[in-house]
């Protein structure tokens, strides 16, 4: 018995992974798609954001629910503070303090570029958002010692988590709905006979 349902849960856990993988290359073309990595550093920048807050949009409205596409009306830092709130089945964060602090330092960024006409991304920008990544950022800046690339790197991370959150959700909540009309399928078809009762086993 042990067996087969050993055999059932890696059966189960082989198709969620090819369903992770199917969504996440589907969200790295756009990545490659939306991305102008041959533009300026400021529109780089700028797609990122609106592409981060897509997939932001997306995660508020599987949690809230109804009043998702309320409160994807409001402004980024209120988005901020949404999945920041969001908890799993342990009440714990979806998403990390220091990837919260990324997105919340990748709007602030964007923020000085719509508002100071002629502000420029500097390194410092990009370190902020970058060290949130902790040691994964300094080992590729010192490698590369390349700006643009490092922008890129970061931008790429930020929209990831926000993107793999948002696609394990997704697919642990399919798993949960399937998993609770088969059970109701089940009680359903476990109900005695209204009519005919005497059909009903009692153990």
């Amino acid at each position: 018995m042990e067996e087969k349902t050993s055999e059932k849960d890696d059966i189960k856990y082989r198709e969620i992974d090819k369903k992770i993988d199917e969504y996440l290359k589907i969200a790295f073309d756009n990545f490659d798609k939306y991305i102008p990595v041959k533009e300026d550093d400021t529109l780089i920048l700028l797609k990122a954001h609106l592409l981060a807050e897509y997939y932001i949009n997306q995660l508020i409205i599987l949690f809230y629910e109804a009043d998702g596409y309320k409160k994807v009306e409001d402004d980024f830092s209120e988005k901020i503070k949404y999945i920041e709130n969001i908890r799993n089945t342990k009440d714990k964060q979806i998403l990390k303090g220091s990837e919260i602090k990324a997105i919340r330092r990748l709007n602030n960024t964007r923020n000085k570029l719509s508002h100071e006409i002629e502000y420029n991304i500097s390194e410092a920008d990009v370190d902020l958002m970058g060290f949130c990544f902790g040691s994964r950022y300094i080992h590729q800046k010192f490698k590369r010692k390349n700006l643009k690339i490092s922008l890129l790197w970061v931008l790429q991370q930020i929209i990831n988590v926000v993107l793999y959150t948002k696609v394990i959700t997704k697919i642990l909540m399919d798993e949960e709905i399937h998993s609770l009309e088969k059970k109701h399928k089940q009680n359903i078809d476990n109900t005695p006979d209204k009519e005919n009762p005497q059909i009903s086993i009692v153990k």
